[in-house]
């Protein structure tokens, strides 16, 4: 029988307790959800029933609930394909979870500029390599992680500060010249 060590066991329950996490909280969303559609086809089920007891032909009420139990099926269908969709893509787009500190702002800030700024996004993408080039240089030079850390925040923040002051430049002149 293999023996785990301390730190592959409470990394293992560490894993567990947070998947049970996300079950818990996905519990009660489902529950919602279900309930919110059984109230809807039950809404439905009454508007046809009611449309009866007015009068209406029963033919034209089963037809108008059929016609609305079908376009909220169709409804779900779509949210739920949509959600799939959206989830799945924010999972591709998340660092690995070793990225941490640093690198994730820069991989942030990447992902921001690359979205908002596509036209300028390769002069940007040259800054933030360099920032990252002289952060691996200066931890392999041997200098202490903290203040890599720092001076690789430092320049990730003037990196912010200038790409939105052009911004800001670009919009004052796009403003000046409709004057």
């Amino acid at each position: 029988m293999k023996k785990y060590s301390r730190k592959s066991t409470n990394y293992l329950l560490k894993s567990i307790f947070s998947q049970l996490r996300l079950v818990l909280i996905a519990i009660p969303k489902t529950l919602l959800y279900l309930i919110c559609e059984g109230a809807i086809y039950a809404l439905i089920l009454v508007i046809g029933v009611l449309l009866i007891k007015f009068g209406v032909p029963q033919a034209f009420a089963l037809g108008l609930s059929i016609t609305l139990i079908i376009a909220t099926l169709i409804i779900s269908y779509t949210t739920i394909r949509q959600h799939r969709i959206i989830t799945r893509r924010s999972r591709k787009n998340r660092p690995h979870n070793s990225v941490k500190g640093e690198v994730r702002f820069a991989d942030a800030i990447a992902g921001i500029l690359s979205q908002n700024s596509p036209r300028e996004w390769e002069e940007y993408q040259d800054w933030l390599h360099d920032i990252l080039l002289a952060r691996r240089q200066l931890l392999n030079s041997g200098i202490a992680k903290w203040k890599v850390t720092l001076i690789t925040y430092w320049r990730l923040t003037a990196l912010c500060v200038t790409v939105g002051a052009i911004k800001l430049r670009r919009f004052a002149r796009i403003v000046r010249k409709l004057r």
